[in-house]
């Protein structure tokens, strides 16, 4: 606070006094019981930054977890930003938003799978920012106001940085490579591994990662920011006896510009265009390359207005995002023969070509928002903040295979078989299909309108201060209309900020993805078999049994999780401490249920609102800042036990679901014991500003032992009496299950560095980076599949301000 000093008259007659400078030194996260929490440019500019994603910076912050394939020994080449789990939600029940509009994909946001023969993968967020454009990262785990909805989890806002008042910009490049990179790996994983032909074992790779960005201020009241920047993985497989490099490309092309139109008028544009694009092939198969393409356009527009009476803030924005694959039209699987041999030099016995044809999925978004924030009004010895808004997002989603694919299987070795016209599927006096999958020609669109309308207010009582709000929202395809009040309470001891006691109860309600109406109308696949007679091919037949899943999922309820939190935020050696616990109950979530066993063994399933989660977290953080340095340290014990699978295996299963060991039982997956995450985990940051232009980052993670349901990789045999029996023949089938068992997973400690050196150069200032993940290279076990994490890697960078 600034003093007023003395009146007029006095200042008059007193000479001018010049007052020593005063630094005033914040906390560079800011993490407070309240449930807000702001990652500013320092971190930002500080931190390891990977791969240069939003969602990375997030790992700072408690109760926060990122599942994340590019950290995976097995998958290093990888680029996508990481999966974020936020106080014990799923990756896509999280909200986030680009300036204030949606950034959500409702496009199977969790199928990761490139070899899924009738989906294509996506994720989470539209479009990919990187944090060389981002101002400021918001994030709200807890107590999250009225304005917010569509979520279960938390809410990530980023604003992206605006046009600077001056002419520059920056360029800058980093780049690693798997010759910088410590692999963790079982032993007997190590042959596959570094002789890999798929890319779910990467032991070769070499990404890059450079942009551009200029400001442009045209005028005292217009400037422009343009930017351009560039993620690139390449990432060298064995196929056919050779190599052949996959390549990963992400990248962003913005536009912003900002107008003050008057002091009291201000104009934004935000544009974004964040293709993505990923090059596959089928493992061993001739003719089998692919091209995955996710691409995401934001085009918004912003209009503030101050009046005496309060604030008008609107906002206007069309979204494009697409999901898509080129590949081959059909998939042939033959026997490997000497004029089909190149199966034969994979040590394979069979021959396999081409791929299963093109898929493309869109989503289209208009959507209008606007907030009113009235001046404060005075309600006897009450003061109150009153919030309005209302938020509408129509949103249409398209699915469309332009062309029949036929995936042909079973081969029959016929030295006498004539082909006849098919000439496709047979191969003169040698061999010929007997079965194939047929994916129709399918076209489908389905369009959900989501209207909300919200009203919060700020009442502050002396050293009281409440925050209720209600939030009604609809959407026309549940055809629910949801009320979720919010209420968030702190009392402030002695009026100084220096002991606040916070509480809150509220209620978040999900929201409803494009996924559930576009399968309802996709035909699933049909089965057709066929034989020969007299050496001549008889006509395709559809199959005795299809064994194919049909989908059903609307009219369901609108999942909901309901919040209850006590915290304090206490002023302590010179810092801040906050203390906070939370707990949270899912409820009506979307979970699987089981039809009548069939022949083969196979289960037809539903969606239902069975599932239902429940969240524990106790959390303590302390911050710090001086001159020169900031330390932030949180700790945080979380608890989550969830019946529902993960949405892929959800929706996305078209033969049915595998069945597993389980002790000594056998069951079906979605039938293990419900997940139950329960662990320690501790996060301190560290940034140091230190002499000759040196700065240097620490971010250490402890994450204590936890026990997890996970494939031993072993099998065992399925007894007599258990086995399923074959729909063509009807004999049993002799085979093999994995095997589950509850196993414990030791702690870990890591630490991740980075050190940047700066020098001025006439007018422009360069900057050398180093950064180090997993410094001490600890062998960490990871998630369920991807084995260990990435041991000791290097990146290195250049940076050069204008």
């Amino acid at each position: 606070m600034v003093p007023l000093g003395p009146p007029p008259q006095a200042q008059e007659a007193s000479p001018v006094q010049e007052l020593a400078p005063v630094t005033v030194i914040g906390h560079i996260l800011d993490i407070g019981a309240a449930g807000r929490t702001t990652i500013g440019r320092e971190v930002l500019e500080g931190f390891p930054r990977g791969n240069g994603s939003v969602n990375e910076v997030l790992d700072v912050l408690p109760d926060v977890q990122l599942r994340d394939p590019a950290r995976s020994s097995l998958t290093g080449g990888e680029i996508l930003p990481p999966d974020v789990s936020i106080s014990g939600g799923r990756a896509y029940q999280n909200v986030f938003t680009i300036d204030g509009i949606g950034n959500n994909s409702l496009l199977d946001p969790t199928t990761r799978n490139p070899h899924s023969v009738g989906n294509v993968p996506g994720h989470p967020q539209e479009i990919f920012l990187d944090t060389s454009l981002v101002e400021e990262i918001t994030l709200y785990d807890t107590n999250v106001p009225a304005r917010f909805g569509g979520f279960t989890g938390g809410v990530v806002e980023t604003t992206a940085r605006g046009p600077r008042k001056r002419y520059g910009g920056n360029l800058f490049f980093r780049t690693t490579r798997d010759g910088w990179t410590e692999f963790h790996l079982d032993d007997a994983d190590r042959y596959d591994f570094d002789h890999s032909n798929t890319a779910s074992r990467q032991p070769r790779f070499e990404k890059q990662h450079a942009g551009i960005s200029l400001d442009l201020p045209l005028t005292e009241r217009l400037g422009l920011l343009p930017a351009y920047q560039l993620l690139h993985s390449r990432i060298p497989l064995a196929h056919l006896g050779g190599y052949r490099d996959q390549i990963r490309r992400l990248e962003n092309y913005t536009l912003k510009a900002t107008s003050d139109l008057s002091p009291d008028d201000l104009l934004d544009l935000t544009a974004v265009y964040s293709p993505y694009r990923s090059d596959h092939f089928i493992p061993n198969a001739l003719g089998s390359d692919f091209r995955i393409e996710g691409s995401g356009l934001l085009s918004a527009l912003r209009y503030y207005r101050f009046f005496p009476a309060g604030d008008l803030d609107l906002r206007a924005a069309y979204r494009q995002s697409e999901n898509s694959r080129d590949a081959p039209r059909h998939f042939r699987s033959w026997a490997a023969t000497d004029t089909k041999d190149w199966g034969r030099a994979a040590g394979s016995d069979y021959s396999q070509e081409g791929g299963w044809g093109d898929i493309e999925k869109t989503q289209r978004t208009w959507q209008f928002k606007g907030d009113v924030t009235l001046a404060p009004l005075l309600a006897g010895p009450a003061e109150h903040g009153i919030g309005l808004g209302w938020d509408m997002e129509n949103t249409r989603g398209t699915y469309d295979r332009p062309l029949t694919t036929y995936d042909y299987r079973q081969a029959r070795i016929s030295p006498d078989i004539v082909c006849g016209e098919d000439q496709f599927a047979c191969e003169e006096g040698e061999q010929f299909f007997t079965e194939r999958k047929v994916y129709r020609k399918s076209s489908t669109e389905a369009t959900i309108t989501q209207v909300a309308l919200y009203a919060e207010d700020r009442a502050r009582f002396g050293n009281f201060q409440a925050l209720p709000g209600l939030r009604l929202s609809y959407d026309d395809f549940m055809k629910n209309a949801n009320l979720s009040p919010r209420l968030s309470l702190s009392y402030d001891l002695k009026g100084k900020g220096r002991t606040v006691i916070t509480g809150g109860l509220n209620r978040y309600y999900g929201r409803t993805l494009l996924t559930y109406k576009l399968r309802e109308a996709i035909a699933p696949p049909a089965a057709e078999t066929r034989t020969s007679h007299q050496n001549r091919l008889t006509a395709w037949e559809p199959a005795p049994f299809q064994g194919t899943n049909v989908h059903r999922f609307s009219r369901l309820d609108t999942p909901r999780s309901d919040e209850a939190t006590l915290g304090l935020d206490q002023s302590l050696m010179g810092g801040r401490l906050s203390l906070k616990y939370v707990y949270r109950e899912g409820s009506d979530e979307f979970a699987r249920q089981y039809g009548p066993l069939q022949p083969d063994g196979l289960r037809y399933y539903r969606l239902t609102n069975e599932g239902c989660s429940r969240h524990d977290s106790l959390r303590l953080s302390w911050e710090r800042s001086w001159p020169g340095h900031s330390l932030a340290l949180n700790a945080v014990w979380r608890q989550t036990r969830s019946t529902n699978t993960d949405l892929d295996e959800i929706i996305n299963e078209e033969e049915g679901e595998a069945r597993v060991w389980f002790g000594n039982e056998i069951v079906y997956l979605g039938q293990l014991p419900e997940e139950n995450d329960e662990r320690w985990e501790g996060k301190l940051t560290y940034i140091a500003r230190l002499p000759f232009g040196l700065t240097f980052t620490n971010f250490t993670k402890y994450t204590g032992s936890y026990r997890d349901v996970a494939n031993t990789d072993e099998e065992k045999p399925v007894p007599e009496g258990e086995r399923r029996i074959d729909p063509g023949t009807g004999e049993e089938i002799v085979e093999s299950l994995a095997v589950y068992e509850r196993v414990k997973r030791p702690d870990a400690l890591t630490f991740d560095w980075k050190l940047a050196w700066q020098r001025e150069l006439g007018p422009a200032l360069l900057a050398l980076n180093a950064e180090i993940s997993n410094v001490f290279n600890s062998r960490i076990r990871i998630e369920e599949g991807a084995g260990y994490r990435l041991g000791r890697q290097f990146w290195v960078g250049v940076e050069c301000f204008f």
